[in-house]
């Protein structure tokens, strides 16, 4: 029944977050049906449970009550011959239906048993679930730079699936402004999470200052590197807790500007409640674009040497994509910046090339055109402004 319960609820779930889709395509009353029908075996289940909940509670009432009857029966002839005292009758009485109380609650603990069974299996799944990655305590040392390089990068989900990435060299001197182009399942996401080591590479090494990021504790690892990923996950919270997140000790006034650079401050100062206005769950009341700003505003609050950016005007406008692009190349100026795309075409690039270089001075990496680097089927395939081995 542990089981039938957890398949009702995750159902009723899908429904009420997946409600609009199934008006829209005409669905809800067949789901509705799956939903009464499995509520109905769940109702039939529970109707069984009760009964032999019942018959468990009144057969070992019967036992007991019978039990202090006999002995009442056979003590009163004793109290009768003055064998026993009245008072020790009425302590055996009430020894014997102590003993009841700790048998009786047995057999309703034992319905139970499943349940609790299968709740500890999945609490101690979690549990011993290994980490995928471990993380020294202190870092081997601080990085010399920020340059970021791909030695000979490959990774594979599991040791029989296909490589997700394979053979990936690259080098990002710091300061570069780098497009990472490719289509669904060339390994862009992958790429990343794998510079941001929620996964290790299964061949090859990653280096962020000449050092490889293994040998950097968690704590450093994260104050290098900020990221707003493809589904970037709103909390169900205000505006200020999700900001927050990044920073905890932010101000209002940095929430303000980073709010701002996120081309969402206007809408924030229209609500009633500002900052302190509830979005829902992951977002819900929000728009997708809003709820895309906000995840690039949270990013923003930190200040950070290497900026990655997945989709970030995904769902904009194209002015709003113009302007935010634009923020986003101001607010990482002089830091590296990685911008993940389907599609280059899609993308304003000129809108992350505004900043002039110095005439008095040789060109920093700033100053440079951004570089493209195109992936396909986990591969490097094409490389323009940056040194790679394709």
């Amino acid at each position: 029944m542990t089981g039938r319960i957890a398949a009702l609820r995750t159902r009723i779930v899908d429904g009420l977050q997946g409600a609009p889709e199934l008006i829209v395509f005409g669905a809800s009353d067949s789901y509705l049906d799956v939903l009464r029908q499995e509520n109905r075996q769940l109702i039939d289940d529970q109707r069984r449970m009760s009964h032999i909940r019942g018959f468990s509670v009144a057969l070992t009432t019967l036992v007991s009550g019978l039990t202090v009857g006999v002995v009442l029966y056979l003590g009163a002839d004793g109290v009768y011959r003055r064998e026993m005292d009245g008072a020790d009758l009425a302590l055996v009485a009430m020894a014997t239906l102590a003993a009841f109380e700790g048998v009786i609650p047995l057999p309703a603990a034992y319905q139970f048993l499943g349940r609790t069974r299968e709740a500890a299996h999945r609490l101690t799944e979690i549990a011993q679930t290994p980490a995928g990655v471990a993380f020294p305590e202190t870092s081997v040392k601080a990085p010399d730079s920020y340059d970021i390089i791909f030695e000979g990068v490959g990774f594979r989900y599991a040791a029989d699936a296909p490589p997700a990435l394979e053979d990936i060299s690259l080098h990002i001197p710091y300061g570069r402004r780098i497009f990472i182009e490719g289509d669904t399942g060339a390994g862009k996401t992958t790429l990343v999470n794998l510079l941001v080591r929620f996964w290790d590479p299964t061949e090859g090494r990653i280096l962020i200052g000449g050092t490889d990021i293994r040998s950097y504790s968690e704590a450093d690892l994260r104050r290098l590197i900020s990221v707003v990923s493809q589904q970037a996950h709103l909390f169900s919270a205000s505006i200020r807790d999700n900001l927050k997140i990044a920073r905890e000790d932010a101000s209002e006034a940095e929430m303000q500007r980073a709010l701002a650079a996120a081309r969402l401050i206007t809408f924030v100062e229209s609500l009633p409640d500002g900052l302190d206005t509830w979005i829902g769950e992951n977002g819900r009341e929000l728009s997708g674009g809003q709820a895309r700003r906000l995840s690039v505003a949270r990013a923003l609050l930190r200040d950070t040497p290497v900026w990655v950016f997945d989709e970030p005007t995904e769902g904009l406008d194209t002015v709003t994509e113009t302007e935010l692009m634009a923020s986003i190349h101001r607010h990482t100026r002089g830091k590296t910046l990685i911008l993940i795309t389907h599609r280059l075409a899609s993308v304003n690039v000129s809108a992350v090339d505004l900043m002039p270089p110095d005439p008095a001075g040789p060109p920093r990496e700033e100053h440079l055109p951004p570089a493209v680097v195109v992936l396909g089927r986990g591969r490097i395939i094409a490389a323009r402004g940056i040194r790679s081995c394709i």
